[in-house]
């Protein structure tokens, strides 16, 4: 059975400093919709009536319509949440990677909490200052990346940039073919692989898709400098 969202960061005083001037019944309609958002994992319905039946709250549609025009955007989905849908997108990254231990440690807010209001109006953008936590090594094949790479240096950026691309099972078996042909050539080989560029940089600039990628002299005609 799927794990359900069972927390979400929530800053008492971010909250309050957003919401002072809602009334008793919409700071009440407010708290429910965002439970029922992280609840369902879904957009609201875009009928505030079905909204307001939803959080039992029938007799408060005024109250519910109100707090879905200041802070949910209405789509053709329904009524959507920008800063829900970070902390959900975060959770189902973490659910579908399996970690545990992180698991437990974003539960707790022990590594990385974002330091930005957690429900912002529809006109606030999100602003993150620390990165959330991030996955374990083996998420999207790095290990095997990694292990088909002839240049072992800063490993930690190389993680962060292949958790970036998060490639699928196609395009991770391309990447490491490629790697594994062009640590073969003579321009990776010579003068013990110094022209072998970083792997962040190799995966950020997607040298794969080169077309000499595989083949002897392409390293050799952007330049004589090794990569540092």
């Amino acid at each position: 059975m799927k794990e359900r969202m069972y927390y979400y960061p929530f800053y008492l005083r971010d909250y309050l400093a957003k919401t002072r001037h809602l009334s008793l019944m919409e700071d009440l309609a407010y708290r429910r919709l965002l439970d029922a958002y992280y609840t369902q994992e879904e957009p609201l319905p875009a009928d505030p009536n079905a909204c307001a039946r939803l959080i039992c709250m029938r007799d408060y549609v005024a109250e519910v319509q109100a707090v879905l025009s200041e802070f949910f955007d209405l789509t053709e989905a329904g009524y959507t949440n920008e800063r829900c849908d970070v902390e959900l997108d975060r959770f189902r990254a973490m659910r579908k990677g399996g970690a545990v231990g992180a698991a437990k440690r974003w539960a707790k807010g022990g590594d990385s909490p974002p330091t930005d209001p957690p429900m912002p109006t529809k006109n606030q953008k999100p602003r993150t200052t620390k990165k959330p936590p991030q996955p374990p090594e083996g998420e999207f094949g790095f290990a095997e990346f990694w292990s088909a790479y002839p240049k072992k240096d800063a490993k930690t950026t190389a993680l962060a940039s292949w958790l970036k691309l998060a490639p699928d099972d196609e395009l991770r078996a391309t990447i490491v073919a490629a790697v594994t042909a062009k640590a073969q050539t003579r321009d990776w080989l010579k003068d013990g692989g110094q022209y072998v560029p970083m792997a962040s940089t190799y995966i950020n600039q997607r040298r794969w898709e080169d077309q000499s990628a595989q083949g002897d002299g392409f390293w050799s005609e952007v330049g004589k400098e090794p990569w540092a």
